[in-house]
Formats: structure tokens, sequence, C-alpha cells
């Protein structure tokens, strides 16, 4: 009986001892595995006045940058500016051009025909001087061989390949027109003068050099010489 007792009351303290055991070993395993709880500390509340106490001191220095660039001259900024665009795009300046001068052509009706201005071409410069002796001008049809000696509208003197022709109050023009022709030029003015008087016609064998033989006649009261 007193074993039995004995044993129990072992039995109960071998019970009590393992159920502490037990109790302590849960105590460190739910302190080993449950978080560690962080106390956040409460951080201070920024007051609305220091907000716009911030502010403004951001808005004075934006000022202040603000007032720098400003102060710089305008011509500095716009020369960056330009300079910045003409390495980026660099401007196609376009030239004036001159307008051609128009050049207005001198030329008269004579009848159904036009004549132009050739008191510059010097390869008719012995015509030309011929033409300005009498105040008139040397004129011819385009792309042709006919010419005139023109004063004031009037032909003075008509000249082709060949032939040449003077009104009878103009037969002065028509001699010195005729005083390149060598040795039969004075002949032909003989002869013009001549049929100018009298209306006869005139034959003259020109010289052998030019193998030109003249006639000199009156046409319609126009003195004609043919070679």
């Amino acid at each position: 009986m007193k074993q039995g007792l004995i044993l129990i009351t072992l039995s109960m303290l071998l019970a009590a001892c393992f159920s502490e055991d037990v109790s302590q070993r849960k105590v460190d395993t739910s302190n080993e595995i449950s978080p560690q709880t962080i106390t956040l500390e409460q951080t201070e509340t920024i007051a609305d006045s220091k907000i716009i106490e911030g502010n403004e001191g951001f808005n004075l220095i934006n000022n202040e940058n603000k007032s720098n660039v400003e102060a710089q001259s305008p011509l500095f900024i716009s020369s960056q500016t330009n300079e910045g665009k003409e390495s980026e795009t660099p401007t196609l300046v376009q030239e004036p051009v001159e307008p051609e001068e128009t050049v207005v052509e001198d030329s008269i009706m004579i009848g159904d025909s036009k004549y132009i201005n050739l008191m510059e071409e010097e390869k008719f410069q012995d015509w030309i001087n011929v033409a300005e002796k009498y105040g008139a001008g040397l004129y011819a049809i385009p792309y042709s061989d006919v010419f005139a000696i023109v004063k004031e509208g009037e032909v003075l003197v008509g000249m082709s390949t060949g032939v040449a022709s003077a009104a009878p109050n103009h037969i002065d023009i028509l001699c010195d027109l005729m005083a390149d022709k060598g040795e039969a030029a004075e002949e032909i003015i003989e002869g013009i003068k001549h049929v100018a008087e009298t209306g006869e016609s005139v034959q003259l064998t020109g010289p052998q050099e030019f193998g030109d033989d003249y006639t000199i006649e009156k046409l319609d009261e126009w003195v004609v010489v043919t070679w």
C-alpha cells in the first residue's frame, strides 16, 4: 500500500515536472516563433505654416534665378538662340535675282514688211556712215538681204543684192553709196546724175577686177542702179 502511494506520488511529481518542462518549452518556442513587434515612433506632423515657409523659400530661389536670366543681355540670348537654330537647320538664303533688261526692238513698218534698226551692226558701218550723214537710219527686213535708209518713216534709198535705188530728190545718198565701187565709182555717179536729169538709161562696163557691168535707169521716178 505504501509502495503504491509512493509510486503514485512519484508519478504525479514526474507528470508535474514534465508538464512544467513542456509549458516552458512552449513559452520559449512561442518567443522564438512570434514576430517581434516593432513600435514606430510617431513622426512629427509638419505644420502648414512650415510648408508655406518652405514654398516661399523655393519661390524666392526661383525668382532669383529668373531675375538672373532676365538680367542677361537680350542680344546675347538672341545670338545663342540663332546659333542653335543654325546648327540644327541651316537656312538657305536665296540671292535676289535681278530682273532681265527688256530689250526694246527698234523697228518700223514699211508697207506690209517689218524693218529692224541696224545702226549698231559694225559689218554695215559704211552704209551706217552714209545714213548718219543725212540724219537717217539703216534698217533691214530680218533674215533677208533687203535694206533701206529711212528718215522719219520715209524710205530715202532701198538696197538689195546687186541693186540700189533712190527717189529723184535723194540721189546724193545713192551717189555716196556707190563711192565704194573702185575705179567705176566716178562713172557710176555721173551716170546717176544724168539719168536723174534726163531720164535716159546708161550702160557702163565695170573694171575687169570686179567683172560687173552697171545699168542705170529711171523706174517710176526712182533712179535704179543694177550690177
